[in-house]
């Protein structure tokens, strides 16, 4: 930081101090500096917090004490964790620590909380529900809905590099978590107090952010896939099971990673086929003449409809053709309740395919 001479053109660099050069404290000092003004701590224009609670120590079954409490204007609590000189190793884990103890805190329990400081320093005439209000541009106590998340903010002196490499990789995991570094100048007699948001740095907040929320929402999506396919796992294993009962022809087969159960014969797969609106089976005709299997099974297709019981869909494509079994959309995958009965058509079915298509697919493409 430096002192401008307008007239000669010049800047002079500041003298810097630390805390200790001066005997400023920590709770003495820096907390009571912010704590009168907490818009030391906003950087974007209109920002405003106000501080509920200062040492709260309200955690069951502990005698920590967090330094400042605040609500800001989206009406997420603001746990601030001060340090005057290095912010030491573990001031992240401290800070997080107290943040999941207020995460549970109910809006009737934050107003309590509120309402004891301003009786504590001086201000008992004042309605803490009134003045979260009128903060709030709210009308009605009814309408607060108080604590719907939570910010971590960290101011020091100086930040240790294990803290602000494990507040990086935090926010970029959607946490809201922030490092304000505070430095000290001289002037004269006066004393400059500047503060400076280090973690996330404004330019790159909102990338960071929408970073964040992509990355939660592939996440999820991993996390959903995954126990799709676990679900149709354990749902092929024992549908595989029941048809060992009827016949030895899926002895051999397993599930794959996607979302079938097929067993080959002559370069055509039978496929168990579960789906949200209903079972079905298919036949996929992937040999390098599949046009001509498949016109060749086609041309038997009412007799072939006759001894499965049943019309079927006909689906011809030059690389993959298909003959494929629907059910009724009374049965659903989603739903494990389905699973026995979906089970049972789709064995009786697919039964019903490999002993009418086989022989026919053994005449049609042994003879080519």
């Amino acid at each position: 930081m430096y002192k401008v001479n307008v007239s000669e053109k010049i800047i002079t660099p500041l003298k810097k101090l630390s805390f200790s050069d001066k005997g400023l404290k920590e709770r003495y000092d820096l907390q009571e500096w912010i704590d009168k003004n907490p818009e030391c701590l906003c950087t974007s224009e209109g920002e405003r917090l106000l501080i509920i609670q200062k040492e709260y120590d309200g955690f069951d079954g502990t005698y920590e004490r967090l330094d400042l409490l605040a609500l800001d204007q989206n009406s997420n609590l603001v746990i601030i964790e001060n340090k005057t000189d290095d912010s030491g190793t573990d001031v992240n884990w401290q800070a997080i620590k107290y943040t999941a103890y207020c995460s549970t805190l109910k809006t009737e329990e934050i107003i309590d909380i509120y309402q004891d400081y301003l009786i504590k320093y001086g201000r008992g005439n004042e309605s803490a529900s009134e003045n979260i209000l009128s903060f709030l541009n709210e009308e009605q106590i009814d309408d607060l809905n108080l604590n719907t998340n939570q910010r971590t903010v960290l101011v020091a002196a100086k930040f240790s590099k294990e803290v602000t490499a494990t507040s990086l990789w935090l926010f970029g995991k959607g946490i809201p978590i922030e490092c304000y570094k505070v430095s000290l100048f001289e002037i004269g007699k006066e004393i400059i107090f500047h503060v400076d948001k280090i973690i996330p740095l404004k330019d790159s907040e909102e990338y960071v952010i929408k970073k964040a929320a992509k990355e939660l929402e592939s996440a999820k999506k991993s996390s959903s896939n995954n126990e799709t396919y676990l679900k149709k796992k354990e749902f092929f294993i024992r549908l595989k099971e029941e048809y060992k009962k009827i016949d030895s022809f899926f002895d051999d087969a397993t599930p794959s990673p996607g979302s079938w159960f097929c067993s080959w014969h002559l370069g055509c797969s039978f496929e168990f086929w579960p789906r949200k609106n209903g079972p079905g089976v298919k036949l996929n005709i992937s040999t390098a003449n599949s046009i001509e299997v498949f016109n060749a099974l086609f041309a038997e297709k009412e007799k072939i409809e006759e001894e499965i019981g049943h019309e079927i869909h006909w689906n011809r494509k030059d690389q993959k053709s298909q003959i494929i079994e629907y059910s009724d959309n009374t049965m659903s995958f989603d739903n494990e309740e389905d699973w026995p009965r979906m089970i049972e058509f789709m064995c009786t079915e697919m039964n019903k395919f490999v002993k009418t298509f086989n022989p026919r697919l053994d005449k049609i493409i042994k003879k080519k």
